[in-house]
This record gives structure tokens, C-alpha cells and sequence, in this order.
């Protein structure tokens, strides 16, 4: 049985869309324009000062209007759950095995967006996945997304302990993705992790550091050393 459900709501998709409008801060080093850029004017002139229950409205309306999308989307997320079935049995032990920690046993729930960006919630077991990526790619965010989720159950006291501040562990958490693309997931996974430009170097020195000795504690230790150092010295 699968441990991640996923589904499509029109409701959850605009309440993201109106999230995502109500904070358009830079995501990442992605610009606010940029993030922005999927909200057609005319919806982003109707939804413009209005409360946010208006403006969900507004939205599940605009979506609404786009049968054939909606017709479609239905489909995309059981052809998802077909696919990430498959996969998820691999994934799990990949992952177990990288982090020396089981996957959690509860269910995942995963609901695509239309938005542009896909947020995720720790205690539901909650994230979103881009309605517009190609099966592979969705697959991917799926792993990066449940990697998040782990990191956070098993590791965010630690890294906050060993004097993380929040920031610094949210740019740690998204630069340790890089590790999907490591041979530990290279029968799992078709579509590498990217990840931010802004967590270029970050994701460099992880790689090294898990050349040197593949131990997921060891790494830990060695790249919050680092970015503590580095910012003492950038201070």
C-alpha cells in the first residue's frame, strides 16, 4: 500500500494561489515577478483588495471557468499516484538507508497546484506538486518534498542545537536535496533535483563533504561547522 495519497482540489489550489499572492516575496532568489507571473491580470485586478475569503472565491471561479484543465487534472494526479507507486518502495529504502532513520509510517497526502509555488505542511504530512511538470519531474519533487518532511522530523532540533538559526537551517534544508542526485537514488529517480542558484555553493560543499565519508551524521556536522564559520566570518 502506497504511503503517499494524491489528488487534485480546486479549493486547496486556490487557496494557494491566493497564499502565494498575498506574500509575493522573493523565493529563494526567484524574483516576486516571477512568482507571480502565473495569475492572469484580469484575476490579479479582481482579487486585488479584496479579504481572502473573496478572493479564494474569486479564484475557484477563474479556475471553474477552465473545464478542460479541470477535467484534466483528476486524471494527472491518478496517473501520478500510478507512477510514484511504483517508485515509492525503492524511494523509501534509498532514503532509510541514506539517513539511517525510517520513513515515517504515516500517510503522506499530496495535492497538485496550479500555482507556482509548492508549499508543504509538517504536521498534516502535507505538500503540494506542480499540476504543469512532466511525470518524471513530479516524481522528483515528490522525493525532494518527503525529503524535506523527514529532515524536519528527524534533524531540525539538531541542526537548531548545534546553532542553526532558522534560516540558516530552511537554506539547509534545501540545499541537502542535492543528495537525490547521488547514485544512493540513481535506480530511483529520472529527473534530477536542481534545486536554488542561491544554494549553489551549499549544494557543492555537500557533495564534497559526502564524497569524503557518505554518512548522513558525519555530513551534518561537517556543513553546520562550515556555515556557522562562514557566518562568523561573514559578521
Amino acid at each position: 500500500m502506497s504511503h503517499v495519497a494524491f489528488s487534485y482540489s480546486m479549493t486547496a489550489d486556490a487557496k494557494n494561489w491566493v497564499r502565494v499572492w498575498n506574500k509575493p516575496t522573493e523565493s529563494f532568489g526567484v524574483s516576486a515577478d516571477r512568482v507571480l507571473a502565473f495569475i492572469p491580470f484580469d484575476v490579479r485586478k479582481r482579487i486585488k483588495g479584496k479579504g481572502e475569503k473573496q478572493q479564494i472565491k474569486i479564484v475557484e471561479k477563474y479556475l471553474r471557468e477552465q473545464k478542460s484543465l479541470m477535467r484534466f487534472l483528476p486524471h494527472a494526479a491518478s496517473a501520478l499516484q500510478m507512477v510514484w507507486d511504483k517508485t515509492e518502495p525503492r524511494f523509501f529504502k534509498a532514503l532509510s538507508k541514506l539517513t539511517h532513520k525510517p520513513v515515517s509510517s504515516k500517510m503522506f497526502k499530496a495535492e497538485l497546484t496550479t500555482a507556482s509555488l509548492c508549499p508543504y505542511n509538517t504536521q498534516h504530512n502535507w505538500f503540494m506538486v506542480d499540476a504543469y511538470a512532466s511525470l518524471g519531474r513530479q516524481v522528483t519533487v515528490v522525493a525532494h518534498e518527503i525529503f524535506h518532511l523527514e529532515v524536519l522530523r528527524w534533524y531540525q532540533k539538531e541542526c537548531f542545537e548545534q546553532g542553526l538559526s532558522e534560516k540558516q537551517f530552511e537554506d539547509l534544508k534545501e540545499a541537502l536535496t542535492v543528495l537525490l542526485n547521488g547514485s544512493e537514488f540513481e535506480d530511483v529517480l529520472v529527473c534530477p533535483d536542481h534545486g536554488y542558484e542561491k544554494h549553489i555553493d551549499l549544494r557543492i560543499a555537500i557533495e564534497k563533504q559526502w564524497k569524503k565519508k557518505a554518512d548522513f551524521e558525519t555530513l551534518l556536522k561537517k556543513i553546520i561547522q562550515q556555515m556557522r564559520q562562514a557566518k562568523t566570518t561573514h559578521d
